[in-house]
């Protein structure tokens, strides 16, 4: 496998990874979803790295987005968590990624973990409406979005008539006035969906949560909710 991989000259943060972790340049875009000629024109140093793509790296190997986007080939690779990043990170973040957790702790962080990139996207979305809203591009920063999670859906989730029902009235052709509370309803059921899911991973795991952190799942008698927002009619 070695023999076969291409080399590389090493001009870039992204080839260092790469050659660290053992992969050829198709397989690294393989991993991230990309082109190979993409993988190729970043590491000779044609192409700058995204910040998506910097993330999606992250999300795959472990390694730290700012060393990668640092791009200076003389500092070694160091792990999310800053420390020196290695082979084994790389396959410890892939057997955590296509293996199911089997500890409470880890069922718990797992789900902290994705709550957290549930809300940079929302805040992500915010920022991108809100200067779309200034350069009146809403529209077609809109039709962009349903396209992109049209695709999400389709290649991640697969069909459900149940999902399908609730994507219905968020189509494009089907635009009116709407209030901003309307928010606080669609984080209510994803809270609640989310919630459960998390119980119910936590009834099948190996091993239990210990008790110190029986206080961080939601719903238990100690954990602190999400602060409610009542909505008050005749004002802003």
């Amino acid at each position: 496998m070695c023999s076969l991989m291409r080399p590389s000259p090493q001009r870039h943060t992204l080839a260092v990874l790469r050659t660290l972790i053992g992969l050829t340049q198709k397989e690294m875009a393989q991993l991230l979803d990309c082109s190979t000629p993409t993988i190729q024109a970043i590491e000779l140093g044609k192409l700058k790295l995204s910040l998506d793509l910097a993330q999606r790296v992250q999300f795959q190997t472990g390694v730290h987005p700012e060393w990668l986007l640092a791009d200076d080939t003389s500092k070694p690779p160091v792990s999310g968590q800053d420390t020196p990043y290695t082979k084994a990170t790389f396959d410890e973040m892939q057997a955590a990624l296509m293996s199911p957790k089997r500890s409470g702790t880890g069922t718990l962080v797992e789900f902290w973990r994705d709550r957290g990139m549930f809300m940079k996207n929302v805040k992500l979305l915010a920022i991108l409406y809100a200067e779309a809203y200034k350069r009146g591009k809403v529209p077609i920063v809109f039709y962009k979005c349903i396209m992109a999670t049209k695709e999400l859906f389709e290649k991640e989730i697969g069909e459900d008539e149940k999902i399908e029902a609730k994507l219905q009235p968020l189509t494009y052709s089907t635009m009116e006035p709407v209030d901003l509370f309307e928010l606080t309803e669609a984080l209510d059921q994803f809270e609640a969906e989310t919630n459960e899911e998390l119980r119910r991973k936590l009834q099948h795991t190996k091993d239990p949560l210990p008790p110190f952190l029986e206080t961080l799942v939601p719903g238990n008698a100690k954990t602190a909710g999400r602060p409610r927002r009542s909505a008050k009619k005749g004002t802003r």
